[in-house]
């Protein structure tokens, strides 16, 4: 492996931070709006053995790590938060649900767990088909 290659891929592996997940719905949503960023609202149960799957397996990868960091705010909510407004409140899980934070809209929403590779597309599509989030 040339070296200039192998130091940009130890460097990307180094910038992933762990996903800063916020817990309370309206601080993500205002921190969304502050940055100009989609919200994404992971919604789980505590014994949700996809929800674990999905912590364990794709939110450890430095991919999407580092994707999450610098395209999103993150929020951790229990599907049945009472603190979430009724529209984004689901019965199952894990649900992502992808929210354009000035018209507060869903624009994109996913039930079920994907692998790392399959959820970075994902992120990805969100962003290219919505322009307002560019």
């Amino acid at each position: 492996m040339r070296p200039i290659l192998l130091a940009t891929l130890f460097s990307s592996m180094l910038s992933a931070a762990p996903v800063q997940w916020i817990v309370d719905y309206d601080s993500a949503l205002s921190e969304a709006k502050k940055t100009h960023r989609p919200l994404m609202l992971f919604l789980s149960k505590p014994h949700c053995k996809t929800c674990r799957f999905m912590k364990e397996k794709v939110f450890t990868d430095p991919k999407v790590q580092a994707y999450l960091q610098k395209h999103y705010v993150t929020a951790k909510l229990n599907v049945g938060d009472h603190t979430l407004p009724e529209k984004y409140r689901m019965r199952m899980s894990p649900v992502f649900t992808f929210i354009d934070p000035e018209q507060t809209e869903i624009v994109e929403q996913i039930i079920g767990g994907r692998k790392a590779t399959a959820f970075m597309q994902t992120l990805q599509n969100v962003l290219d088909e919505n322009p307002q989030f560019r």
